[in-house]
């Protein structure tokens, strides 16, 4: 069984490998980072191996799953915290601009 599901798969990739490697490097535009994504892709694609073999469109979902791992390489912390924990917001920013201001009304005062 273990070994059918392994060769479906690579049947299945074989000749789909060039494309996802074009794909992953127009996503990311390094070659060396293309080959990293597709690699993160197709170990995701092995593990939901049953769900995208009966997919209606094998291959967009394993585009999808290519285009996913780049998000998430892009924007690590958006996939890293959980949904019931919100980022604090960050407040550095305001109150350093806030003060500017008040500055900037105290040297018109003073002048």
């Amino acid at each position: 069984m273990d070994e059918d599901r392994h060769r479906e798969f690579r049947e299945f990739f074989a000749p789909r490998l060039p494309r996802l490697l074009g794909l992953a490097y127009l996503l990311c535009g390094d070659a060396t980072e293309a080959e990293d994504l597709t690699q993160i892709a197709l170990a995701r694609a092995f593990v939901a191996w049953r769900r995208v073999r009966d997919s209606d469109h094998p291959d967009a979902y394993v585009r999808r799953i290519l285009v996913n791992a780049n998000r998430r390489r892009l924007h690590p912390a958006l996939h890293s915290e959980s949904v019931g924990s919100p980022k604090p917001p960050d407040r550095g920013r305001h109150h350093k601009r806030v003060a500017s201001a008040h500055d900037i009304k105290a040297h018109d005062s003073a002048a």
